[in-house]
């Protein structure tokens, strides 16, 4: 099948072939893949079904964000922040961070 473009009848530059067999599928991509064709190099790969592949790259997606969930630095509230099951009550987080001034000492020039 050659899937066509619906404004000028043209092919879309791809197209999907069934096998009887994976085996025979895997043969043709080992041949084929990376060859020539028309002056053009080809790809030859198996295909998945649309939604398949959005729910694999969305678990991905999901791992990724997991991971660097757990790499990013955990804030942790102060005492007084949390009620006393141990919950951060949101109305007694700051809305701004708190700054902590540093001294410096400064040595005088004789």
């Amino acid at each position: 099948m050659v899937p066509l473009k619906m404004e000028n009848n043209l092919n879309k530059g791809f197209g999907f072939v069934q096998f009887s067999t994976w085996e025979e599928a895997r043969a043709a991509i080992d041949k084929l893949n990376g060859t020539k064709y028309k002056g053009r190099t080809i790809a030859v790969d198996f295909s998945i079904a649309k939604h398949k592949y959005v729910e694999k790259i969305g678990a991905i997606a999901d791992k990724v964000a997991e991971k660097k969930a757990k790499k990013a630095p955990q804030i942790i509230p102060e005492d007084d922040e949390k009620d006393s099951e141990g919950e951060i009550e949101t109305e007694k987080v700051p809305s701004k961070p708190k700054i902590l001034k540093n001294k410096v000492e400064r040595k005088e020039k004789i």
